[in-house]
């Protein structure tokens, strides 16, 4: 045994003594003398061309003798390391701290090692692995501060005067940054406006609603604008504003009437389509012709009624028209009178001769056009040789005839003609 041992023994303490040469010193075999307090670092994701927050390390001189520390290095410009100037002496277990901070210059993954080392001879450096991200980062466009409105004009069309036309805008945020309106202010006779209360702020792309109307007081053409300030660029938006006041009137011809029968008329004269609602006629004895209720009239343009008396009596008599419509002061009133009276009473006086005493009586016979046809107007024989017609009416030409008759009912030819024209 203990001459195979010998060899053995003499070949380890050979190695050893290689090993001692090397690193000097029994008491640490090729090992660091310093020691460190992390492994690796990690410096996290950066954007580029910015700093990291620094991380720190510290290095201990873990030998039993003095030493100095000459440098503490990167070997990647991109990780910085900072801490006391070197070389700085280093006592025994004392420790002195360092940062390091990641500059990423380009977008991806980075890494280093940053060595440690001392004044030792033949000493192993010590070794730190440190880590980092780099973010690609685009230059943020300038702010912009912009409302658009969805219309630069707006034409609220022709409206009734006491009436009311809107319309409506789209305020629009297309900046790319808050805008706030601050007032929205109105001119021109009969134009408003409404929307959100006042302030407002928009976000970019949000929207706000402003309605636009218009009233007019008086017809005509009006013009006004809409200004809504705010913290835009393009501060105040202007909105131009255009309307037509329109209103109807309505004239009445004649004003008043006596009676017979009168036609009268009612006349469009303002700048919008006059509407009839109601026509009506109140008193006795009057009464209006058909007329096809509601019933519009442009501008300028006329209708007819006809209004009648019809008396049942012998006395004076009133009435009133009312016509309603959408006209200012409507309804408009017309007064109306008639007197009734008796009609007049025409007669014809008719005589002849009879030279036959075999005659029993007579027939007379009228026509209205000369030669007949005739027709018999008494109703029995007529006794004697004269007659009076009282059917007969005021401007007629009446042709008359007659006939004798025996006492066996024998009748003769037709008299001579005889014309009377009633006057």
């Amino acid at each position: 045994m203990n001459t195979v041992l010998a060899p053995r023994m003499g070949w380890v303490r050979a190695l050893v003594a290689t090993f001692l040469a090397i690193c000097g010193s029994s008491a640490a075999i090729c090992s660091p003398s310093v020691s460190l307090s992390a492994s690796s670092l990690s410096l996290g994701s950066v954007n580029v061309n910015a700093l990291s927050s620094p991380q720190g390390f510290t290095v201990t001189n873990n030998w039993s003798q003095n030493l100095t520390l000459q440098s503490v290095a990167s070997n990647n410009g991109q990780f910085i390391v900072t801490g006391p100037a070197l070389p700085m002496p280093l006592a025994a277990g004392q420790s002195a701290a360092f940062q390091v901070v990641f500059a990423p210059a380009a977008a991806g993954s980075q890494s280093a090692t940053i060595a440690i080392s001392v004044n030792r001879p033949n000493q192993k450096m010590a070794f730190l692995a440190v880590s980092g991200t780099g973010l690609s980062t685009q230059t943020p466009p300038p702010s912009t501060y912009q409302l658009s409105p969805s219309a630069t004009s707006l034409n609220l069309g022709t409206i009734l005067v006491g009436s009311t036309g809107s319309q409506s805008v789209t305020l629009s945020n297309t900046g790319n940054s808050n805008v706030t309106i601050s007032q929205v202010a109105v001119t021109g006779a009969g134009f408003t406006a409404g929307g959100p209360s006042i302030p407002v702020t928009l976000s970019p792309g949000q929207n706000a609603t402003l309605n636009v109307s218009f009233s007019p007081l008086t017809p005509g053409s009006a013009q006004g604008s809409v200004s809504v300030v705010s913290d835009a660029t393009n501060s105040p938006a202007a909105i131009r504003l255009n309307g037509n006041g329109v209103q109807p009137t309505m004239n009445v011809l004649p004003n008043s009437v006596a009676f017979g029968s009168v036609t009268l008329g009612a006349t469009s004269t303002g700048t919008a389509n006059l509407t009839l609602t109601q026509a009506a006629v109140t008193g006795p004895g009057f009464g209006i012709g058909t007329l096809g209720l509601p019933l519009s009239i442009p501008p300028g343009g006329s209708t007819s009624l006809t209004i009648t008396f019809t008396p049942a009596s012998a006395t004076n008599f009133a009435a009133t028209l009312t016509l309603a419509s959408n006209a200012p002061g409507s309804p408009f009133s017309v007064a109306m009178s008639g007197s009734g009276s008796q009609p007049a009473v025409h007669t014809v006086n008719l005589a002849w001769s009879d030279f036959s005493s075999a005659t029993a009586g007579f027939n007379v016979y009228r026509g209205i056009t000369t030669g007949g046809p005739y027709v018999k107007v008494n109703s029995s024989l007529v006794p004697i040789s004269s007659y009076l017609d009282p059917s007969v009416q005021s401007g007629n030409s009446y042709y008359y005839v007659t006939t004798a008759v025996d006492s066996a009912g024998s009748e003769t030819a037709y008299s001579n003609e005889a014309v009377a024209t009633v006057p």
